[in-house]
């Protein structure tokens, strides 16, 4: 139904660690992208779908930086991170996870995620469901 990759802002010998705990076997997550996969710009890490090298009218990317401006902490070093800047359409944002079992933002967006299967292009149906601003693509 979906193909999974993680792109993160975040450094490559961190963020591995965490994705190798969560499919430690690899059948689940078919690609990762780091920080070094980010572009930077005005002190900036910004999420470029093109990198993937798909139509973007059939991706959609979950973040947890709130309104697409996000201050992140690594290593006593703090960085920007606008993940929605160039493909503001594409993007779903929910809510950070802090250590709370009873968490269920991702499984609550499923019937969301699920119903972007069958669509044409998922730009315009995630920005009048989540940017209040349906668009023509």
């Amino acid at each position: 139904m979906f193909e999974l990759a993680i792109f993160t802002a975040s450094q490559r010998i961190y963020a591995e660690q965490l994705i190798d705990r969560l499919d430690p076997d690899g059948k689940l997550i078919s690609r990762r992208f780091y920080r070094d996969s980010c572009k930077f710009s005005d002190g900036c890490y910004t999420k470029d779908l093109t990198i993937l090298g798909v139509d973007l009218a059939k991706v959609a990317i979950v973040d947890n930086t709130p309104q697409y401006l996000g201050i992140c902490r690594l290593m006593e070093a703090y960085f920007f991170a606008q993940v929605f800047q160039l493909q503001v359409d594409n993007g779903i944002p929910i809510k950070s996870w802090f250590d709370d079992p009873s968490d269920q933002e991702l499984v609550e967006l499923l019937p969301f995620l699920e119903g972007l299967v069958d669509a044409e292009d998922v730009r315009p149906i995630i920005s009048k469901t989540f940017h209040n601003t349906p668009q023509e693509i």
